[in-house]
């Protein structure tokens, strides 16, 4: 979460240490058996956060549900292992199964995934406590007006606004959950959704009170992407100015990009990762994966040594089809 204190802002993002990468060469239709299927109405758009005109039948072919309504008439547990119900019976929590993202997107504790250089710092995830985030803003002056659900300080509401992608139902998703959960403590979340141009145009002038955002990977991170918070101009840069010490974060960003010497210039990642990290200046979600999907008839797929680099010189057809 980038959260520039004196401003009072967040910056919230989306990190991902590289991107998805899909290999896909087609194949004869009739190498493989299809199932014709008859139902009275189009499939619809699949998304499973709506009903018609999505249909039942094709989304559970798609998507897995948290439990699953079985022939007896029972619900079993299914990408949920177990839950529980509040005494007022409005709060169910869920707890998922270890291997829900298969391993594809584990959940992010830091800003960047500590199989990076100086990255593996033993930073640990910032807690998850409702009751000390309600007494926290109580303290700073922030109260629950009688009949009222959001805080106020100087006749001023908590208010904060989280831009998404318009475009991403991802990042909408993610946005509604945020918004739901910061409710619960007496804060406002506007959420606001905007086209690619005017998403990366908030984050250059720091229009945001929370954006998501990625992080570059491989090979920028975390050199090239650590020495773009120091420009105006960079969604970083705009939710660190209101740190106290961000000066003091800029030079020591200069300072270990022309340091030769290797405990040094470590130390000096440690000091910069940690003081973002105790800031809360980011919210990390989870870190992404990269994903090579191939079919049988291609043989030697591999990655290369960055996201951009796909070695399709070594790619071959397969010898038989399968």
């Amino acid at each position: 979460m980038k959260q520039p204190s004196m401003k009072k802002k967040l910056g919230l993002w989306l990190l991902g240490c590289c991107l998805s990468s899909s290999i896909a060469p087609s194949y004869a239709a009739d190498d493989a058996p299809t199932l014709t299927y008859s139902w009275p109405t189009n499939a619809g758009p699949l998304d499973p956060r709506g009903y018609s005109p999505n249909q039942m039948y094709a989304q559970a072919m798609v998507y897995e549900p948290l439990v699953r309504y079985t022939r007896s008439g029972q619900l079993e547990p299914w990408l949920a292992t177990h839950w529980t119900v509040s005494a007022d019976g409005k709060t169910y929590t869920f707890t998922l199964i270890a291997k829900v993202l298969y391993g594809l997107e584990p959940r992010a504790d830091a800003l960047f995934s500590n199989n990076l250089p100086y990255t593996d710092l033993g930073l640990k995830a910032l807690g998850f406590d409702r009751q000390q985030a309600r007494e926290r803003l109580q303290t700073a002056g922030w109260t629950l007006p009688p009949g009222k659900t959001i805080r106020e300080k100087d006749g001023q509401p908590l208010s904060v606004e989280l831009v998404f992608l318009g475009t991403s139902a991802l990042q909408k998703s993610l946005a509604e959950i945020i918004q739901g959960e910061l409710a619960k403590v007496g804060m406002q979340v506007q959420l606001r959704a905007e086209e690619d141009g005017a998403l990366v145009q908030r984050q250059r002038e720091g229009r945001f009170g929370m954006i998501f955002a990625d992080t570059w990977g491989a090979p920028y991170d975390p050199h090239s992407f650590v020495s773009s918070m120091r420009y105006a101009g960079h969604a970083d840069y705009m939710a660190q100015r209101g740190l106290p010490m961000k000066d003091a974060i800029d030079r020591k960003i200069a300072q270990i990009l022309g340091e030769t010497r290797e405990k040094q210039r470590a130390e000096g990642y440690r000091d910069i990762l940690t003081t973002l990290h105790e800031q809360a200046v980011y919210l990390p979600i989870s870190y992404l994966t990269a994903i090579s999907v191939s079919r049988p008839t291609v043989d030697n797929v591999q990655f290369g040594s960055t996201l951009f680099d796909v070695p399709f010189d070594v790619m071959r057809p397969a010898s038989r089809k399968p």
